[in-house]
């Protein structure tokens, strides 16, 4: 609980720069992303454009994760491995904002969900295996609905629906595709990774008992200094594959705009207006 009037703690963030040296900026702990952005660009003397993102790079995954302006950089942390953790790194992505320039998904569909919450009518085939030690790949029809990936499987009364991977999961990108398509042979250049975050099934779920309040106590705060995390192993890795990059593209727009919403078009007029801000001052101390 944030009791009002204190002031927010100041954190230390290290961001590796394309092309340059890492660079360490200070924020506050509710920083977002986009706040993080522009303080690198600027220690770094980089020239900032509309398509600079933050990546979550994890190197011995080989994945990364293009990070949305608004998310809270500590909150993105604190989910880290302590063992091998991953890094920020700045560099452009030129399909940051594709939804609000040149929209791959069906005509009106942002609208409408906008409006009426209606999930874009998406469905395409679609390559999938789980990560591990073996990869057996299967050739699916899937769909986009509001809780995440579907795979379709026709039956004689309906079409079988089952859920593969769900929206509340993050989104990678693999990174050096030599060394994945080595590994896992994949069936085209053009695929992502969803990671989970933590899991929700009841199964899941490990229920402790102390047997008085200091005990309990004692674990309670034991467990949250430590906070394990088990997202991170290859095996917890769900890898899709499309058929070519119109496809790939449409999957990774109607993933972002179902999991973030009016969010995406807020954090494109955000960074348009501060870039726009940042050339007019630019502009009137050359004058």
């Amino acid at each position: 609980l944030q009791v009002k009037g204190t002031p927010k703690r100041q954190i230390m963030v290290t961001v590796d720069i394309e092309g340059s040296r890492p660079v360490e900026v200070q924020v506050r702990e509710d920083a977002p992303v986009i706040t993080v952005i522009f303080r690198a660009a600027d220690k770094a003397g980089v020239q900032l454009q509309l398509y600079h993102t933050l990546f979550e790079v994890h190197e011995l995954l080989k994945i990364e994760r293009p990070l949305e302006d608004h998310e809270q950089i500590q909150e993105i942390m604190s989910y880290w491995p302590r063992k091998n953790p991953p890094r920020l790194q700045l560099h452009t992505y030129l399909d940051k904002y594709i939804l609000w320039q040149n929209n791959p998904l069906p005509k009106g569909s942002i609208s409408q969900y906008f409006k009426d919450n209606k999930v874009p009518n998406m469905s395409s085939t679609l390559h999938y295996t789980k990560g591990g030690s073996r990869f057996n790949w299967t050739r699916s029809p899937f769909c986009l609905g509001s809780l995440g990936l579907y795979s379709v499987a026709p039956t004689k009364k309906s079409n079988r629906m089952d859920l593969v991977s769900g929206t509340d999961q993050c989104l990678y990108i693999p990174i050096l595709y030599a060394e994945w398509n080595s590994k896992q042979s994949l069936i085209s250049r053009h695929c992502f990774i969803m990671k989970p975050v933590n899991s929700w099934r009841e199964k899941d779920l490990k229920l402790f008992c102390a047997e008085d309040y200091n005990s309990y106590i004692k674990w309670i705060s034991g467990i949250r200094l430590v906070k394990p995390v088990n997202s991170w192993r290859e095996k917890d890795l769900k890898l899709f594959c499309a058929e070519d990059y119109n496809s790939y593209i449409k999957w990774i727009s109607g993933i972002r705009l179902v999991k973030y919403g009016v969010q995406l078009k807020s954090n494109y007029i955000a960074m348009q207006y501060r870039i726009d801000k940042r050339q007019q001052t630019s502009s009137f101390d050359s004058t």
